[in-house]
């Protein structure tokens, strides 16, 4: 959002020129800063269930959005950077990883494309809501950029109440990892007619063997995966 609303926070805050360009590109900094620290917290979250990290990255994204709303300076600085934890720290690790594990296996394709998809409309729907913007120096509809701000609040509280009300339950592999194989064979019971649970139940298991076979660290990332990573690396710096 901030992106299309910076001149009007720069007039908003009053800001001189030299300010402006320091501010703006510390508030644009502050983002990716965020992402990092997140990435590097939602290891530590997703321990604690995918559903359970996904509720807190809510928590969270509410705190951010409504700082940034507040029309105080620290706080704006605040809620950039806690938002830039959840949006594209946790929530970038956590959901595809959520909807991998609660997908159909003949679906998981589909459910990563369909994820992207909603992310891409959320940029357009930003952007369309940016025409709404009042002309710079004009004091109509001067609040618009702070509801632009809280707009996503009602789009994560649905999100919140679905996995409170609707799944109120982990992903079937989650279960199985910490040995609770009923609680996976009920989850998988709703994604699966009654005959393929079982199935199912022994593909996640065998890919929980596969997975603990091959023990991760930074030494292997850097060694056995440094092309993969060299590549990804070179995509992320592009974009």
């Amino acid at each position: 959002m901030f992106n299309v609303t910076q001149e009007h926070v720069a007039q908003y805050f009053n800001w001189s020129a030299d300010e402006k360009t320091t501010k703006i590109a510390l508030m644009t900094t502050i983002m990716p800063f965020g992402h990092a620290c997140g990435s590097i917290l939602v290891a530590f979250l997703l321990v604690k269930g995918r559903r359970w990290t996904l509720l807190f990255s809510d928590i969270l994204s509410i705190i951010g959005l409504l700082l940034q709303a507040l029309g105080n300076e620290p706080l704006l600085f605040l809620g950039r950077f806690i938002t830039g934890v959840t949006s594209g720290g946790i929530n970038l690790t956590a959901n595809p990883i959520y909807n991998k594990e609660m997908s159909p296996h003949s679906m998981t394709g589909q459910g990563g494309t369909l994820l992207m998809i909603l992310y891409v409309l959320g940029n357009i729907a930003s952007s369309l809501m940016a025409l709404y913007l009042p002309d710079l120096g004009s004091s109509e509809r001067a609040y618009w950029w702070k509801f632009m701000n809280v707009f996503p609040i009602i789009l994560v509280l649905i999100h919140s109440l679905c996995f409170i009300f609707v799944y109120n339950f982990e992903t079937p592999k989650f279960y199985q990892l910490h040995k609770k194989l009923e609680d996976s064979q009920k989850t998988l019971s709703k994604i699966y007619k009654k005959e393929f649970v079982e199935e199912k139940s022994d593909i996640i298991a065998q890919d929980i063997k596969e997975q603990l076979k091959k023990k991760m660290s930074w030494k292997i990332l850097f060694t056995t995966y440094r092309k993969p990573l060299l590549i990804c690396l070179f995509i992320g710096f592009a974009q």
